[in-house]
């Protein structure tokens, strides 16, 4: 929904909601906010040097507590490393993450290379957003196999 519609529905003040942007500037981490600090988030973001319009869009959710967030890298379909950024940092990856994540990537994938955002709630794996690998952050990943596997697969394609 747009900036517009989410500050002009009647929501209590302390009402929580998930709130994160949908566009690839990501100029906010997707959080838990107070509406009335959404209201706020809004009035400092149309104050920054580029500022965002009220077409502009987020997407809204109902605040949910997660196990843990994991960022993946896909290469072809298949994870090759990554990593918990959320509640901490850590590289051991489950294997259900991993089967899960690639069952996703082979019904769906943005590109040959992409990073998927995947977290755990209430036991089971839910996809948080994927992302552009060339605007993640790496968090524990093992970096030097994801290079590799990258400049691998760039070789094979061209």
């Amino acid at each position: 929904m747009s900036w517009e519609r989410l500050l002009g529905e009647p929501r209590a003040p302390n009402e929580l909601v998930f709130l994160k942007p949908n566009d690839d500037l990501k100029r906010f981490t997707g959080q838990v906010l107070r509406f009335s600090e959404c209201v706020t988030l809004f009035q400092t973001l149309r104050g920054a040097a580029r500022p965002v319009e009220p077409t502009s869009e987020v997407v809204l959710g109902e605040p949910c507590e997660i196990d843990g967030e994991w960022r993946l890298f896909v290469v072809d379909g298949e994870v090759v490393t990554g990593s918990m950024y959320r509640p901490s940092g850590d590289s051991h990856l489950p294997r259900e993450l991993i089967d899960f994540a690639e069952k996703a990537a082979s019904r769906w994938a943005p590109a040959s290379v992409f990073v998927l955002d995947v977290a755990r709630v209430d036991g089971a794996w839910k996809i948080v957003e994927c992302n552009c690998f060339n605007g993640s952050r790496f968090y524990s990943a093992d970096v030097e196999r994801l290079v590799r596997t990258v400049s691998e697969h760039q070789e094979r394609a061209t």
